[in-house]
């Protein structure tokens, strides 16, 4: 009754984050402009994953094959 009173929009259901696929390659700075707010939480979240893997010396392609760098032994 309140939204309606002060003409507010509907209520939008509550959104819950998903887990990020890396089956695109990562955005550029055109598409990340025309990108909503939740849509650029996940390119972060993306992205922070995909840095944690290189630190840790590993990298997940698009359809799950693993590639290792160095001699690192990974648990």
């Amino acid at each position: 009754m309140y939204r309606d009173a002060n003409q507010l929009p509907p209520r939008q259901g509550r959104r819950s984050i998903c887990a990020p696929s890396f089956k695109k390659a990562p955005a550029e700075l055109d598409e990340l402009k025309a990108m909503t707010k939740e849509e650029l939480i996940q390119e972060l979240i993306k992205a922070k994953i995909t840095e944690a893997r290189l630190k840790k010396g590993y990298e997940v392609k698009g359809d799950g094959t693993v590639i290792l760098y160095g001699n690192k032994i990974i648990k």
